[in-house]
C-alpha cells in the first residue's frame, strides 16, 4: 500500500495546511480527500506536489507492505 504519511509529516513541519495547498491551487477538493483516505494518484499528481513543495517523491509517501492473509 502507498501512505501519503510522509506528506502529513512534511506539512507539519513546514506549516502547510491541506487548505493553503486547495487554496494556492495547488491540490483540489477531492485531491485533498484522496490523499486523506491514501486512495490511487498518478505519478502527474506526484510530480505537481514535489515541483509546488520542492520536495522528493520520499518526502511524500511511502511503501507499506501488505500483511499476508
Amino acid at each position: 500500500m502507498i501512505s501519503f504519511n510522509p506528506l502529513f509529516s512534511y506539512m507539519k513541519t513546514n506549516n502547510i495546511t491541506m487548505y493553503k495547498l486547495i487554496k494556492l491551487n495547488i491540490i483540489t477538493a477531492t485531491e485533498s480527500t484522496r490523499v486523506r483516505c491514501d486512495h490511487n494518484f498518478r505519478l502527474s499528481f506526484i510530480n505537481r506536489l514535489c515541483h509546488e513543495l520542492n520536495c522528493e517523491p520520499s518526502d511524500l509517501i511511502e511503501f507499506i507492505p501488505d500483511k499476508k492473509q
